[in-house]
């Protein structure tokens, strides 16, 4: 018998992955097309004044405008400073 497995729905799972420290998020998602550095320099570029589009040309990254304003407005990435 079992007792380590519990019966929930995928949003308890989703909710206790974040409670057990288990939940990938930045690097460690496999479907991240960014990096800590990429986010920490989009952020710097950000805060000297440098629109989304200057960002993306600057840093030659291969992401939509829209993912750089996310990294900005730290609706992503919020884990890193």
């Amino acid at each position: 018998m079992l007792v380590n497995l519990d019966w929930e729905t995928p949003v308890e799972n989703a909710m206790r992955k974040v409670t057990h420290g288990t939940q990938r998020h930045g690097e460690t998602n496999g479907t991240s097309k960014l990096n800590d550095h990429d986010v920490v320099n989009i952020r710097r570029l950000s805060s000297q004044g440098k629109k989304p589009s200057a960002i993306l040309e600057i840093l030659g990254l291969n992401v939509c405008k829209r993912s750089i304003i996310s990294v900005i407005n730290r609706e992503t990435w919020k884990h890193l400073r």
